[in-house]
């Protein structure tokens, strides 16, 4: 049997989302796909904004969700931007939604930080993107 790894995670990636049900299928395929990441979670974009505030240079890649009650991914996006022209945080940011063609989704998309959509649920060809984009 051999020992549990102790090396430090390569890529930490913050999944934030309403949906108990979206956060934990996303967090679980992410693990499971990618061995050398941390997946923190989040259940409203509040928790993740604050994360980010004192961790964000940690951070490599968000999966938001748009729609949210409280702060909005819009919404999130704004004051994340804050936090980047700060020097506070450096990450990618792909958007996460099941309906792609909503305007928020869209303006969420038009976003400097925005890299990727990711459609709900994720797919394989899904899961290669983000790999990719963490490799970048």
């Amino acid at each position: 049997m051999s020992a549990p790894s102790t090396r430090e995670p390569k890529h930490v990636v913050m999944v934030v989302d309403d949906r108990e049900d979206d956060l934990y299928y996303a967090s679980v395929i992410l693990q499971k796909t990618c061995s050398d990441c941390d997946v923190r979670t989040y259940l409203n974009s509040e928790q993740a904004l604050e994360d980010l505030r004192t961790r964000g240079n940690e951070v490599d890649l968000v999966l938001l969700d748009v729609v949210m009650p409280a702060m909005n991914g819009l919404e999130f996006l704004r004051a994340y931007a804050v936090l980047q022209q700060q020097g506070r945080a450096h990450a990618k940011v792909a958007v996460h939604s099941a309906f792609g063609d909503l305007p928020e989704v869209s303006e969420a998309m038009s976003h400097p930080s925005v890299a990727h959509f990711v459609e709900k649920p994720m797919s394989r060809d899904t899961v290669r993107a983000l790999h990719d984009l963490l490799a970048r």
